[in-house]
């Protein structure tokens, strides 16, 4: 696959540059390397006021890391393992935490960067043991994963194309999840099954923010028939076949 390049308004995750210029030099391993990067990722990327450390198990069933660590040629069935223990020998090495609390059935293993934040938060712990404040209790966390940017696009929009695939991995690098998903059912909502109308709404509440993109969206459909504007005369007029 040749990449793209990097669209001009894709989000960034911040790594130290100590990272780069004292520990990657480093490290051998290129599954620990992907696991560490994987981990500041998911860290960074995690909801607001939710604790900035990562389940262990649930790390290593991470579908995105899977396919790295796969391309690395590592055994399908000795993936997880193989994540586990680069991520429990990053800990050895000073550049990750953890933190080993009680769960319903089980202990269980958190993961944390060796910052600021994850130091402060392995020193909350030593006072809560019992459950990891921030974080969804075991029993609340997803029983299935969430689905793929192509799986939601087939399901609401229709087949993939190549350049279709391409966008879309443009689109997940560039706008948050929750937008994407909500592009998508206004574009079902408005019988408008096309990937250049999601784009359309993504790129205008880029511009005027999501909340104020559909309140006037919302508020052009609710004006009188003998004045509102249609959706062909809106602004996505671009993207809808009249």
């Amino acid at each position: 696959m040749v990449s793209r390049g990097f669209p001009d308004r894709a989000r960034c995750t911040p790594v130290p540059d100590v990272f780069f210029s004292h520990d990657l030099p480093a490290l051998g391993d290129p599954v620990a390397i992907k696991v560490f990067l994987h981990l500041a990722w998911r860290i960074h990327r995690r909801p607001p006021r939710s604790a900035p450390a990562m389940r262990l198990d649930v790390l290593a069933a991470d579908a995105t890391l899977r396919r790295g660590v796969l391309a690395l040629g590592v055994d399908a069935d000795g993936i997880a393992a193989g994540i586990e223990g680069a991520a429990l020998r990053l800990v050895e090495m000073g550049l990750l935490l953890d933190a080993r609390l009680a769960g319903p059935d089980r202990p269980e293993r958190w993961l944390m960067l060796n910052d600021r934040h994850g130091r402060a938060f392995q020193a909350r712990l030593a006072d809560e043991p019992a459950l990891l404040p921030g974080a969804p209790a075991p029993d609340t966390l997803p029983a299935a994963p969430r689905p793929t940017i192509f799986a939601l696009y087939e399901q609401n929009i229709g087949l993939l194309t190549p350049l279709v695939v391409e966008d879309l991995r443009e689109a997940e690098a560039v706008y948050p999840w929750e937008w994407i998903e909500d592009a998508m059912r206004e574009a079902v909502a408005h019988n408008a099954r096309r990937w250049s109308y999601v784009r359309a709404i993504l790129d205008r509440w880029a511009v005027e923010g999501r909340e104020e993109g559909r309140k006037r969206h919302a508020t052009d459909r609710r004006r009188d028939p003998a004045v509102r504007k249609r959706d062909s005369e809106g602004p996505y007029a671009a993207f809808v076949e009249r």
